[in-house]
């Protein structure tokens, strides 16, 4: 599998123009939260094809590209965690999924916290490794498990229409990168799951379609 500055930025592209496609369905406000995660994503492989250029010497890492990897960092292992379950929070309607969510938006908003009080501490060195991105003392952070139970398990909690399958997309991509690609996990699980973002349009666009349907409206 390659990656390059090009597959970044075209996945920046790709993923901005469907999250702005989800952001313009008739949705309710509590859907919002899930429509924005493929413009998220979109944002970190942007900020990933600003480190590519970095590291492959295409510009000079002073400004932007100097921070590109921590932003990318940033979305990683801060807004994940947090948003993914809480997104989910926001759309949920049945009172017990509503509070398991909350307790994983919890889990992950501690992690988070613990992950941000390291961030000064970081030593990063960025390289190439079998054509993808190594991020050196990430790929396989303290405390892993409450991550995948923040960021994986909420999707099949969610009572929303096929969101579900979002959540197995990622867990398959995790398991690929995990076995395949562990050297380069950040990078790769990363990409792979911006990818599986795509699925979420079309999730809220059924939503949406069903809703209409509804005898009840």
């Amino acid at each position: 599998m390659c990656f390059s500055a090009e597959a970044s930025f075209a996945g920046a592209a790709v993923l901005g123009a469907l999250g702005w496609a989800s952001g313009r369905l008739p949705l309710p406000r509590v859907l919002i939260w899930v429509a924005l995660i493929p413009l998220l994503f979109a944002s970190q492989q942007f900020s990933e094809g600003l480190v590519w250029l970095g590291v492959t010497g295409k510009v000079s890492e002073n400004g932007l590209i100097r921070l590109a990897p921590y932003i990318y960092l940033f979305f990683a292992f801060l807004v994940w965690p947090i948003w993914i379950p809480f997104a989910l929070y926001k759309a949920e309607k049945e009172i017990g999924r509503k509070r398991v969510l909350l307790v994983l938006g919890v889990m992950g908003t501690c992690l988070s916290l613990y992950y941000i009080s390291h961030f000064p501490h970081l030593h990063l060195k960025v390289q190439i490794a079998g054509h993808s991105l190594r991020y050196f003392g990430t790929e396989m952070p303290a405390y892993v498990w409450i991550y995948l139970l923040a960021t994986l398990v909420p999707s099949f909690v969610s009572s929303l229409r096929g969101m579900w399958a979002f959540g197995l997309l990622m867990t398959v991509c995790f398991g690929i990168s995990f076995l395949f690609y562990k050297y380069a996990l950040t990078s790769v699980w990363c990409f792979l799951s911006a990818i599986c973002s795509v699925s979420l349009y079309f999730i809220l666009r059924d939503t949406q379609t069903a809703a209409d349907r509804s005898p009840l409206r």
